[in-house]
């Protein structure tokens, strides 16, 4: 089975401040170029890439942002997939909107009109927006301007090679994998990258393709993790399910001590203490004991996990394994 994902790695933390605003000059140039690319559009015409080059050309995109003609490209492709993907969605939004106007016009009573009309103007609100790019925007880089290259460095096993704003010249970046990282690139054929900044830190998104062993489902099960039972687990096994709860006395005292220490604050008024304590518990319960829970309970299955609010649906191969997911 061939899988396609993202690993998220940062840059390393001993990377000099001159290629950071390296960076910082280039993903804002990137940026620069997909909103004027993205200002060439319009809403009836066609998009595709010989028409947005067409436009770009003709607008002298080039000279106004002094990027090289890979990085436009992939501006250019930035742009075309934002604007594809915002006319998809449109087009859904728009047939949701005229059930919606029809539910309205063939309501029976008052209670179902103003039922109608709330959802209706519910969904008015949610009308998909024209991509703007207010902030950073990043696109993927491929060959063409940059690549994610293995090393022998002490300091780091991963580094990005990729173009400058400077016409031929070129800087490597270390990044700060985990062991999680490189294990998953392991056997694995590396893609493109972008270059994301979130608070401050730079992170490279890259996507990788492995092939992965196929392994049978002899059954499917679910976990749900809670405040008062660790973990309640049901698998759907012939002929009968299996239920198991799981309880954890430490995790059960500590609660029970925060129970004690809530209540003694709330008797005293001290509000401000309180507000300290506010997601205390819950972090104790589900976060601090609720992965080390998870991570044994997993231990020795081939798992396929899809999280919501901390409730897990989990496909669980019976035959003791190594831990795969």
């Amino acid at each position: 089975m061939i899988v396609k994902k993202s690993l998220k790695i940062p840059i390393h933390y001993n990377t000099t401040k001159s290629k950071q605003d390296i960076l910082d000059n280039l993903t804002a140039r990137i940026t620069y170029c997909i909103r004027l690319i993205s200002g060439l559009i319009i809403e009836e015409m066609k998009i595709d890439r010989p028409t947005v080059r067409k436009l770009v050309k003709d607008n002298d995109i080039s000279s106004k942002t002094g990027l090289s003609a890979g990085f436009i490209d992939q501006c250019i492709d930035k742009v075309i997939w934002s604007w594809k993907s915002y006319r998809k969605h449109h087009i859904q939004w728009e047939l949701k909107a005229e059930k919606a106007e029809s539910r309205v016009s063939s309501a029976r009573d008052e209670k179902e009109l103003a039922k109608t009309k709330k959802s209706l103007e519910k969904l008015l609100r949610r009308e998909p927006s024209r991509p703007d790019f207010k902030n950073k925007i990043p696109c993927r880089i491929d060959y063409r301007t940059g690549k994610v290259q293995r090393s022998k460095s002490k300091l780091t096993p991963l580094w990005i090679h990729i173009s400058t704003l400077k016409k031929g010249n070129t800087i490597d970046i270390p990044l700060n994998p985990a062991q999680y990282h490189l294990n998953q690139l392991k056997d694995a054929e590396i893609g493109d990258f972008e270059i994301i900044k979130k608070n401050k830190k730079y992170y490279i998104h890259i996507s990788i393709t492995k092939v992965v062993e196929d392994k049978p489902i002899s059954s499917i099960g679910g976990i749900n993790r809670g405040l008062n039972k660790s973990i309640a687990a049901v698998l759907l096994t012939e002929p009968f399910p299996q239920e198991e709860q799981l309880l954890d006395s430490a995790k059960r005292e500590l609660l029970e001590k925060y129970d004690d220490i809530i209540s003694s604050l709330q008797e005293a008024q001290k509000w401000n203490k309180l507000r300290e304590l506010r997601n205390k518990r819950e972090n104790v319960s589900i976060h601090d004991y609720g992965g080390k829970i998870d991570a044994d309970i997993n231990a020795g299955y081939n798992i396929a996990i899809q999280c919501r609010d901390d409730r897990l649906k989990m496909q669980m191969n019976m035959e003791k394994t190594h831990a795969s997911a």
